[in-house]
């Protein structure tokens, strides 16, 4: 294992994460039904730079329960204090990505940057076809167990590129059979941002980069336009012949994107 295993202790719950590094801190937030080893590939090396923080969001992975009413970014924060950061630079994956920006909208003074890497958006209407798959999987726990839905969620189209690399294939079958895979069967009752952060995007003040995979489902494109054309400065850029986990499927690229946006980022760049 990479890094030094911490707990914290939230109300109703607990997150279990690692930290490596020194300097400036970076903390790295997984998407849904996954969880924190997603990162593995980059933490030995953004950590020669930076302090990096990669924890599972509750209900993913170690940390949890997610039975009772809890602020995703509100445990974002929760880890900040217990480490002792006063500001850090977020790296968001898909649902870690709307969980980066909700952090920035609620607590602007506490994050440095955000890198988000296809990411989701609180307040974001899915297309039908998006809500029919979610719906499935949940189906699917219901009349064949928890099993065959993280199954199903492996499956989903979203994964297509990255099962087609050996390598990043396995360790995404690993991630997703490391989860609980509860939410497919109970609702998470995770309470959102209010107002989304799709109604507030021109009050992000931090500089924000967006990065979209060339090979992604179109939902996640057209988050990337909304939060490319409404958040003031943001940069967005698509990557070619990646589809939703870059860090997955081409990992070396991947870190030095990530380390190139994060110096670009540094109070002393």
């Amino acid at each position: 294992m990479i890094g030094e295993r911490f707990a914290v202790e939230v109300p109703g719950g607990h997150l279990v994460g690692v930290s490596a590094g020194a300097g400036p801190a970076v903390v790295l937030l997984h998407g849904l039904g996954v969880e924190r080893s997603i990162w593995d590939a980059l933490l030995e090396p953004l950590a020669e730079d930076s302090r990096v923080i990669a924890f599972d969001q509750r209900g993913h992975g170690e940390s949890g329960p997610a039975d009772a009413p809890y602020a995703r970014h509100e445990d974002a924060l929760a880890v900040l204090d217990a480490l002792g950061i006063t500001s850090a630079q977020l790296v968001g994956s898909s649902l870690g990505g709307e969980v980066a920006l909700d952090t920035a909208l609620a607590h602007p003074s506490r994050v440095a940057g955000l890198v988000l890497l296809d990411p989701s958006l609180g307040g974001y209407t899915w297309s039908a076809a998006w809500r029919e798959s979610i719906r499935a999987i949940r189906a699917a726990a219901k009349e064949r167990g928890l099993d065959a839905a993280k199954r199903a969620w492996f499956e989903h189209p979203l994964f297509a590129p990255a099962r087609a690399g050996e390598e990043s294939r396995a360790r995404l079958e690993a991630s997703i059979l490391a989860d609980s895979g509860q939410r497919w069967l109970t609702r998470d009752p995770a309470i959102p941002l209010s107002p989304p952060a799709a109604a507030r995007l021109d009050q992000v003040r931090c500089p924000v980069t967006i990065a979209v995979g060339e090979l992604d489902m179109e939902d996640f494109h057209a988050i990337a336009r909304t939060l490319g054309e409404g958040i003031r400065g943001a940069h967005r850029i698509e990557l070619l012949g990646v589809g939703h986990l870059p860090m997955l499927e081409q990992p070396e690229r991947t870190t030095g994107l990530v380390r190139s946006i994060l110096a670009d980022l540094s109070p002393e760049a």
